[in-house]
């Protein structure tokens, strides 16, 4: 999983990041046009599997994914408030336990590529409380200064795609991986690129 590969690389080019973010956001995307939220987005549920010579990204665990179209009769109860999903990806809508649509899942997305180009978390605490908070208050992260490296585009791409308010995120998770391959396209911003 792409987990494993954190742990082991720490930190991933932007031309990587850009292609396992863009086969990841593909099978989002598929999720969302069939009207489903997986709602627990990290890399330990983006599994890396060898195709031939290709790496194939598989989105695992949709067990506390959601229909967002159920009929009335096939919805069941619901639990107002309730906080499904891993703290550090969620976004501030799922943290506070309100409505979590595609829009959030596109924020965890958004989480795990911070981390794979900066070696980072962006939203660390002592307690899953703090972890909350920051992701739901505090000044949202910059990722050059967690790797000074990338360029000022790289904290542009991350301003957008981590608004706390979904409406002023990425529309789809197309977008936002077409507009992180425009930023792996550009030229590195230091004289020592990183590997890979």
């Amino acid at each position: 999983d792409l987990d494993t590969v954190l742990t082991r690389e720490k930190r991933l080019s932007l031309p990587r990041a850009a292609e396992i973010l863009g086969q990841a956001a593909k099978a989002l995307r598929a999720a969302h046009e069939a009207h489903i939220v997986h709602r627990d987005i990290k890399p330990a549920n983006l599994f890396l599997a060898r195709s031939g010579d290709d790496t194939v990204l598989k989105i695992l665990d949709f067990g506390i994914a959601k229909e967002t179209q159920l009929a009335p009769e096939r919805r069941g109860p619901t639990t107002t408030g309730a906080i499904l999903g891993s703290p550090l990806y969620m976004s501030p809508e799922q943290a506070r336990g309100g409505t979590v649509i595609e829009r959030s899942d596109l924020w965890s997305l958004a989480v795990v590529a911070f981390e794979m180009v900066t070696g980072c978390q962006p939203f660390l605490g002592a307690s899953v409380g703090d972890v909350i908070a920051k992701i739901c208050g505090d000044e949202l992260p910059v990722a050059s200064r967690f790797a000074p490296d990338l360029r000022p585009e790289v904290d542009a791409f991350f301003t957008r795609a981590l608004a706390r308010d979904p409406a002023a995120r990425f529309p789809s998770a197309r977008a936002l991986a077409d507009a992180f391959a425009e930023l792996a396209a550009l030229p590195a911003a230091a004289s020592a690129p990183l590997p890979g």
